[in-house]
């Protein structure tokens, strides 16, 4: 969406506020300031709310003096008082401070933003359900900086023995680049969550739908699967409403299919009148018995949901200029490798840039197979330069691994189509199987298919075999 002068997206987002009014009767804010000489107002220079459907007790108070942070709850008509204000121009009172409009002059102004494309972490913890929120949000920023507040959050840096990005995160929540400027970050969630179960003597599955006014059980359709996404796939409505806390609830009944007995039962549902994307989902699984082995690999989606990550971000190749937002990508893919091969069963010793082992990141034993795989993991396509340090630290492991068939595996996030024919080759005649960001898709799957990632890996090494076993001589693997 293109950016919009800032009493644009002021104006939308009073227009969405007051259709919406009954969804959210709290807003939470965190706010840098300083005050205005000679007068009661206050300069925002970093502002960060978050609307909420619970409702808080209200109070604002003011945290620290110098640099000024303020934070509190305010009612939700307080706070669009504030915003229409600022929609003019003009300032707004929040509590028992008149707060000077932002000095921003463009906003970008998203609808339905999914949870995990938030820029910032929730102020406060909303409701839980099977499904994520997705999100209205406002957001900002200004060019000039206000080295008044900035000499005076670097001096309080110092003596809490803080970087200034650690503090704006633990102080006001928001992520900012270097530097105080002007900033502003509103996000207000659309109150809609999926809850399910599944009943194993009637093999019937509950899709219960949670919503808060002006939302009701006729905006919404359901769409049920044991497969993937399809807009073609038959459209259901919720039936009954109750009410509680201000939630209302309806519910849909699924029957499975007698010649049906899947894993898992996928759930779709959006709003009308749009009728060919959804919005929220989530996947019933079935109740079957499992094996350790399934425990293990399923454990492997646990870990990263109880970590707050999503694995087929590590596993994908990120743009230019959104590597570092997320931490390290090269740590991440070097802890995904490992935690990969740990779910499937191996024994995994881990170096990588912690232990900055020399050309290899990590050996994982196979014992069912007496295979050994050594792990060289990369983010980039300079494939000639990982062989020249890969190669010597395979020959250096040779008397350590003694006894084992070692297989040599290259991991990248770039694509095949970024690798020249000849890396290839070259990789092909070192007996090194190479797995590119395509090898990586079915890590990237809601559930990792992690057998099909282990047959891929085991089909590329059976063709490496192939290709440096002819009777031409065209490839020729170095000896370890």
């Amino acid at each position: 969406m293109p950016y919009l002068k800032l009493h644009e997206g002021f104006n939308q987002l009073l227009h969405i506020c007051r259709e919406f009014h009954d969804m959210w009767p709290s807003v939470t804010f965190r706010i840098l300031g300083r005050q205005v000489p000679d007068s009661d107002h206050v300069k925002t220079v970093i502002c960060n709310f978050q609307a909420t459907p619970n409702k808080g007790r209200e109070y604002s108070q003011t945290s620290i003096t110098a640099p000024l942070v303020m934070e509190g709850t305010v009612g939700f008509q307080e706070f669009l008082s504030l915003i229409s204000a600022w929609s003019n121009g003009e300032s707004g009172t929040l509590g028992d401070v008149v707060l000077e409009c932002p000095d921003i002059h463009q906003v970008d102004f998203d609808q339905s933003v999914l949870e995990d494309g938030l820029y910032n972490p929730l102020l406060t913890d909303l409701p839980t359900f099977q499904s994520k929120y997705r999100f209205h949000r406002i957001s900002g920023g200004g060019n000039d900086q206000d080295s008044d507040v900035e000499t005076q959050v670097y001096e309080l840096c110092r003596d809490l023995e803080q970087l200034p990005d650690e503090w704006m995160m633990e102080y006001l929540g928001v992520r900012v680049t270097p530097g105080v400027r002007p900033y502003l970050h509103m996000i207000f969630p659309i109150c809609v969550g999926i809850n399910t179960s599944y009943d194993k003597e009637l093999r019937q599955c509950q899709v219960k739908l949670a919503y808060r006014r002006p939302m009701s059980k006729n905006d919404f359709w359901v769409r049920m699967s044991s497969g993937r996404w399809q807009a073609s796939l038959p459209s259901y409505s919720f039936q009954d409403e109750q009410q509680a806390d201000g939630w209302h609830c309806s519910s849909f009944e699924y029957p499975l299919p007698s010649d049906d007995d899947p894993d898992r039962v996928n759930v779709w549902v959006g709003r009308l009148p749009q009728s060919r994307s959804f919005e929220w989902s989530t996947t019933i699984a079935m109740e079957k018995p499992r094996t350790p082995v399934q425990v293990r690999q399923d454990f492997l989606r646990v870990w990263y949901d109880y970590a707050g990550q999503q694995i087929a971000k590590h596993a994908q190749r990120q743009e230019p200029g959104t590597r570092g937002k997320s931490g390290n990508v090269s740590e991440q893919l070097e802890i995904l490798v490992s935690n990969v091969f740990s779910a499937m069963g191996f024994s995994v010793f881990f170096g990588g840039t912690i232990l900055k082992t020399p050309g290899i990141d990590l050996v994982a034993f196979d014992s069912a197979e007496s295979n050994v795989y050594v792990i060289s993991v990369t983010v980039s396509n300079d494939l000639d330069k990982k062989l020249r340090t890969f190669l010597p630290a395979l020959h250096d492991l040779e008397t350590a691994l003694h006894g084992w068939l070692i297989r040599p595996v290259m991991v990248s996030l770039e694509s095949t189509k970024a690798f020249l024919h000849n890396d290839f080759v070259n990789a092909q005649q070192a007996g090194v199987v190479l797995l590119s960001e395509e090898d990586l898709e079915p890590l990237s799957l809601e559930y990792p298919d992690l057998d099909a990632f282990r047959k891929h890996l085991v089909r590329e090494f059976d063709t490496l075999k192939m290709l440096t076993g002819n009777n031409t001589g065209t490839y020729v693997p170095i000896k370890l």
